[in-house]
């Protein structure tokens, strides 16, 4: 048989095998998460397996679709590499013109977990890829065994499930955990998969057995996405051996840096500010993005002043961004004590200024003097002065209109990294030259940041001369998480991920942005308070934007507004009719009547008829003094005349309350009883008071001020308030979602989510608390299906939330308390596992994290 035809067959019964074992890939998966759940000690583990798991069944038939398709395609571009003499005819093996390229991997090859799943495949093939890998060798008629040449090897399968799980377009945490899991749940089909290709092959006459001819000579590897400016990697290596590989660090630029770099005086090896970057990148980006971590070569080799001396980079960072963990044994140490004890001498006069005039030609639109002038201009200043904060200030507000920002490859380009060089001659201290070289980093995390549109990242990357002036006029820019142009660049990036589902309100925010970008190319640090001034209208216009934007938003937040005024009104008239109780004896059961049944009929008066609601309210101290002894004769003739007026205005008020006939009847027949016995003397009263004294003690009761919804609701009184906005929507007939954790009729139906069970504590508590604001991006799982949506309102006494949802039209109203307990077990989310500054930190110090694990 041919050549082609035998590969075809052993082409068909792996995919064949492979499509089997993905049918019944994600039911299993779903359940292998749902198992993982309780194993997990944390809360956020927990919830983002949740997430994970509702995600995966949400998307079930969209992955199964994506792994059917992309195993086709990819074995299409795999049949046709197969070593290098081999390129058979398309037709022949009915190859789909629609290919994807297996060599664009230099992505690939930086990803860890990509390597850990294609790893663990081969680690339960075992001696079935073994042969499978020989027999593609003898079919080819070749000496040389390469698992690289195998069209059927790991490697095919672990793109597939990452592609399928990249097409679903998630966050990184989501992206990692799907992937990871899916990789894990497919191990006990792989072995299967390989047995019958083997079988295939074998049936054809092709044996897993080779006459192999052992070279000793050392063959040099080249890793893929070398292009970093690293040195060749010698391997010495039998070719047997390549029948099976293990995974090789040197697939991880980053990591072959790092154990490249020579050792200290010390011991510990010299952290190349380049090792930064690369992990840092390859660390930001998921393995199917079109970003390669190379980098182009600078000459960096040394290690930076400002890591001479330190034993712990990630300490030396979490101090610098103000999270610097709790004494650690050996490890404490004072940041200026550390910059201290290295000395950086200060650059000469002409470096300075030969820094300055090509920083100023490279970025300036302005012109750069051939001479110094007797009245000198503000750039000769800097020449004179070289201070590096009022030359990045000019640098600018003069920045070149026509400024290219974007490189080669189309992204952003790093301006902070690319003139490190020429702000390192102009900083005047060790702690300068970290700030130069950290917001290099936190850029470098920025402009690499997924959940950034292009746009919004070319817009931030006019901000770097800005904010690196900011960091070294302010340390708090690193420290401070509530430092005002920190909490203004989050809010923009937050925002615009939110308001995708609504592309009207967005353009107007789009705008507004676009203000505050232009008010800030126009300024500098130098102004005060600039970037507060600016974040506070920018809070307001966003607040009021997404409060408006939607009817029935709108009309949703005055309905909780109103039914917040009914609360406060009804506590209000019921605190000062107490007032006036207390200064009589009245029975019990009457006292308890008047201050709740009688003031809900008042209230509901107030807003259908006032002139009947005066008389409700005026009606109290008359009924009350009705019912006191009546000694006089002159007190009996008042009563007589008052009586029918109040019975009437007293059966009006009742009628209001919906009563049932019986009700009314208790009552009446009551004070008719109580009228009956006045003239006769009672120990009842200690005291007994003319009708104008009576009167004069609910004074403040009758003239009621209005109410001021700034006036603050107790936590536990939310439960009240609530029952006067159900009254308020049936009223205006608004069809809203109520979430409550205590209310088990909640739309969240999925017992897997519920079942999660975890206490919020308060640093946890603290942290959403600072991030409910209005435009904050959330996922909210309704009936096992997660939308995505934002924060529309915020209510100003963090009583409850009014969210907005992407093809939903009822806003849903959610409860503080049910937002911190529904984000605790996962049935909803921040989209944004941080804020935008918060993530670049973190990203930084994960980093720094790894270029320790692997010095040491």
């Amino acid at each position: 048989m041919a050549l082609v035809e035998i590969l075809s067959s052993a082409r068909r019964e792996f995919f064949n095998a492979f499509q089997n074992a993905a049918a019944t890939l994600v039911p299993r998966t779903v359940e292998a998460l749902f198992s993982k759940v309780n194993s997990e000690n944390s809360p956020i583990e927990q919830a983002d397996i949740v997430r994970a798991q509702l995600l995966l069944q949400e998307h079930r038939h969209e992955i199964e679709l994506q792994l059917t398709k992309n195993m086709q395609q990819l074995l299409d571009r795999s049949m046709e590499t197969t070593y290098q003499n081999f390129r058979p005819n398309l037709s022949a093996l009915s190859i789909s013109a629609d290919n994807l390229s297996l060599l664009d991997s230099s992505a690939f090859e930086s990803s860890l977990r990509f390597n850990e799943v294609t790893q663990l495949f081969r680690n339960v093939a075992e001696q079935e890829l073994i042969d499978l890998n020989i027999r593609i060798a003898v079919l080819f008629g070749q000496d040389d065994i390469r698992e690289r040449e195998n069209p059927f090897r790991p490697y095919l399968i672990t793109r597939c499930i990452f592609l399928a799980v990249e097409s679903l377009h998630l966050t990184q945490e989501m992206f990692s955990i799907l992937a990871m899991q899916l990789g894990e749940t497919l191990t006990v089909d792989i072995p299967g998969i390989y047995q019958q290709t083997n079988a295939e092959l074998e049936k054809h006459g092709v044996q897993a057995h080779l006459s192999l001819k052992i070279n000793k000579s050392a063959e040099t590897l080249h890793p893929r996405g070398s292009s970093v400016g690293t040195q060749q990697n010698v391997i010495g290596s039998q070719q047997i051996n390549n029948a099976f590989p293990t995974f090789n660090q040197l697939d991880f630029p980053a990591a072959e840096d790092v154990r490249s770099a020579p050792s200290s005086p010390s011991g510990n090896p010299p952290i190349n500010i380049d090792q930064l970057f690369q992990v840092l990148r390859g660390r930001e980006k998921t393995a199917f993005s079109a970003y390669s971590p190379t980098v182009a070569a600078q000459d960096n080799s040394s290690s930076p002043a400002w890591l001479a001396n330190t034993s712990d980079l990630p300490e030396l960072l979490r101090k610098t961004f103000g999270q610097s963990r709790p004494f650690q044994r050996g490890r404490d140490f004072d940041l200026a004590s550390q910059q201290a004890q290295q000395e950086t001498p200060l650059p000469s006069a002409e470096m300075a200024q030969s820094a300055i005039r090509g920083l100023v030609e490279r970025f300036s639109h302005l012109p750069v003097p051939e001479q110094m002038n007797a009245a000198p201009s503000e750039l000769e200043e800097l020449l004179i002065e070289k201070d590096l904060i009022r030359t990045l200030g000019y640098l600018h507000l003069s920045m070149k209109p026509d400024l290219s920002i974007l490189n080669e490859r189309g992204d952003v380009r790093n301006l902070i990294r690319e003139q490190r060089e020429a702000f390192s001659a102009l900083a005047r201290s060790t702690e300068e030259l970290m700030i130069i070289d950290v917001l290099a980093m936190l850029f470098e995390a920025i402009l690499f940041d997924d959940l950034l549109s292009k746009e919004l990242r070319e817009q931030l990357g006019r901000l770097q001369f800005l904010l690196l002036q900011l960091a070294l006029s302010d340390r708090t820019f690193l420290s401070n998480q509530h430092q005002a142009a920190r909490l203004l660049l989050n809010r923009i990036a937050s925002v615009l991920l939110g308001t995708q589902h609504l592309p009207v309100t967005q353009r107007k925010i789009e705008e507004e942005i676009f203000r505050v970008f232009k008010t800030l190319s126009r300024h500098d640090c130098r102004v005060p308070e600039l970037f507060e001034r600016i974040y506070n209208r920018f809070d307001t216009f966003i607040s009021t934007e997404l409060r408006t934007q939607d009817k029935f938003i709108r009309r949703t937040v005055k309905s909780i507004e109103e039914a917040q005024i009914r609360y406060l009104r009804s506590e209000q008239t019921s605190s000062l009719l107490m007032d006036g109780l207390a200064k009589l004896d009245v029975p019990q059961h009457f006292a308890n009547f008047l201050t709740t049944e009688w003031v809900r009929a008042i209230n509901i008066a107030e807003r259908t008829d006032t002139s009947l609601a005066s008389h409700l309210r005026a009606l109290v101290p008359d009924l009350i003094w009705s019912i006191q002894p009546k000694n006089s004769q002159e007190e009996q003739s008042q009563l007589s005349a008052l009586l029918p007026g109040m019975l009437t205005d007293l059966r009006r008020g009742i009628a209001m309350l919906d009563w049932t006939q019986f009700k009314q009847n208790a009552l009446l027949n009551w004070l008719h009883e109580r009228h009956r016995g006045v003239l006769l003397p009672t120990q009842e009263f200690s005291t007994s008071k003319t009708l104008v004294q009576a009167r004069e003690i609910f004074l403040n009761f009758l003239e009621q001020p209005a109410v001021v919804l700034s006036d603050s609701i107790e936590k536990n009184k939310y439960h009240e308030v609530e029952k006067y906005l159900h009254e308020v929507l049936a009223e205006l007939q608004l069809n809203v979602v109520f979430i409550e954790a205590s209310n088990t009729q909640v739309p969240l139906k999925n017992e897997d989510v519920l079942s999660v069970v975890t206490t919020q504590d308060e640093s946890k508590s603290s942290e959403i608390l600072q991030r409910l604001y209005s435009g904050a991006p959330i996922e909210l799982a309704i009936d096992n299906i997660i939308k995505r949506g934002c924060i529309a309102w915020v209510n100003p006494n963090m009583s409850n939330l009014l969210l907005s949802l992407n093809q939903q039209a009822e806003p849903v109203i959610i409860s503080y308390e049910s937002f911190s307990h529904y984000s605790g077990n996962g049935a909803l989310a921040f989209v944004e596992n941080a804020p935008l500054i918060d993530r670049a930190v973190q990203a930084v110090l994960k980093s720094a994290e790894i270029i320790e694990k692997q010095a040491s």
